[in-house]
This record gives C-alpha cells, structure tokens and sequence, in this order.
C-alpha cells in the first residue's frame, strides 16, 4: 500500500509560528517533523511505498536520498494535488497522512490498517475537528476533502456513497502543530 504525505512549501510552513520561531527554525521544525512521520511509517511493513506531495524543491531534494517518491504539486491547492496523486494508484487502497504529527506511532499506522481491513473508509481526527489521516480502501472512493471541519465533512460525504467507516482516535495522531500553544503543549511534554 502507498502513503501520501501532502507537504506544503518550507517558504510558507508553519506561518502561525512566525513570533516563536525564525524561518530557519520552522524550515528545520517541519523537516524534523516529515523525518519522524517518515520514519514511523517506514517501520511498517504494510507500507511499500511512500509518496511525498509538495510544491518545494528543497523538500524534494532533502526526502530524494531516502528513497521515497516525489509527486510535485502541480495543481492549485491542498486536495487538488491529493487527489491527482491518488490518480497514480489507480484504484489501490492509499493512506494519506499529514507531515506534522511529532506523536505519531507505529502503533497509531497498525490500529488505522487494522481498521481498513472491514471499512471502506478510516478517518484519523486532528484536535481541531480536521483530519490528520484518511485510509481508502480504493483511491479516491471519496474526495479529499481536507480544511476546516474536514472530519465532519468527511463522514458525511461516506455516509452519502454508502460507505463503511471506521474511526481511529489517538491523542498522538490527533496532536499536530498549527499554533503557538501547540509548540508550547509539545515542549512541555518532552
């Protein structure tokens, strides 16, 4: 199965950030970031391929050694670019998974695939009613529908075509980093 890593550009990463930490350092955050929800799933032997989706050439040039796939963002926003990436499965399962999770674990990856063996659809929720991970038994069965509320929308959209939904709730793949407060959460637990 392939994992879809959507990773925007390192230029405008983390702009939330911006009083707290200098554009190095949210370059560095992110990449630190990428590496460990990299190295999670590499761990897994059910994963055969990752796929990182950006429109950033440093990424691309810094994931390029690691032997992971690159799909450059050629389309106009978040879902647009998922979703011609999805395109390249042609109809296999694909797990699409944010960039930002610093908690993520093995165990998160194991309890989303264990779920997608009886649904058609596996929904990880953000703390912010967003949507840190969606698994598709077959690509693109739904739209991405990743923003504001995606977690909601998501589930009503399955609950449209029919399909069977599984929900994965973890504070660690719940906990991404979008705020000032969420960098301050993640320091105090290290």
């Amino acid at each position: 199965m392939n994992v879809l890593i959507p990773v925007k550009s390192l230029d405008h990463a983390k702009s939330r950030l911006e009083k707290s930490l200098s554009a190095d350092e949210r370059k560095n955050f992110v990449l630190h970031m990428l590496d460990h929800v990299i190295g999670v799933i590499q761990s897994c032997k059910e994963i055969t391929q990752i796929t990182i989706v950006t429109p950033d050439d440093e990424i691309k040039k810094y994931v390029e050694p690691k032997g992971i796939k690159i799909l450059a963002e050629e389309e106009e926003g978040y879902n647009q670019s998922l979703t011609k990436a999805a395109a390249h499965e042609k109809g296999n399962a694909v797990l699409t998974i944010a960039a930002d999770l610093p908690l993520l674990t093995i165990d998160d990856i194991k309890h989303l695939l264990h779920l997608a063996k009886s649904h058609d659809i596996v929904l990880a929720p953000a703390k912010d009613e967003g949507t840190n991970a969606v698994f598709m038994k077959f690509s693109l069965i739904l739209p991405y529908l990743f923003g504001k509320n995606s977690f909601e929308h998501y589930k009503k959209t399955a609950h449209e075509k029919n399909l069977s939904v599984g929900i994965y709730q973890s504070e660690t793949i719940a906990f991404d980093i979008d705020t000032i407060e969420d960098l301050k959460k993640l320091q105090e637990m290290k």
